[in-house]
């Protein structure tokens, strides 16, 4: 944990760590919830760059993946309240994401996914954060 290293921690080695462990899963979470892979690339970016600004002032409350998770769903929905997102053409099956595809090895998780997509989003934030 970030806490436990004390001020002595650099900064950049440990984000470094963090981008490392975590983006993958990241990216996942983020493609499932734009329903765009250049979206989810995009703010996986911008989640990153938010948790290296906010990395000295993480107070080691919750776990890293927890923090950077809940970055990243805010960053999704920053973005799908942007009117450039809101104008594009959003008309694409989870088969169509190449992530999500990818994330998908059998025919029952592809179903999970796709059910979970149809959740309201209040529901299907807390099971992508999970």
């Amino acid at each position: 944990m970030i806490a436990e290293l004390g001020p002595s921690c650099n900064t950049e080695e440990t984000f470094n760590r963090l981008v490392s462990a975590y983006q993958p899963k990241i990216l996942r979470m983020c493609a499932m919830y734009l329903r765009d892979d250049a979206a989810a690339e995009d703010a996986v970016q911008e989640t990153f760059l938010k948790a290296y600004r906010a990395l000295p002032r993480f107070r080691g409350e919750c776990s890293e993946k927890t923090w950077l998770m809940r970055i990243a769903v805010n960053t999704c929905r920053d973005m799908t309240r942007s009117a450039w997102f809101r104008h594009t053409d959003r008309r694409v099956t989870p088969e169509d994401l190449t992530l999500a595809a990818e994330s998908a090895a059998s025919d029952e998780k592809e179903a999970l996914a796709q059910a979970i997509l149809l959740l309201p989003r209040k529901y299907k934030d807390a099971l992508l954060l999970y």
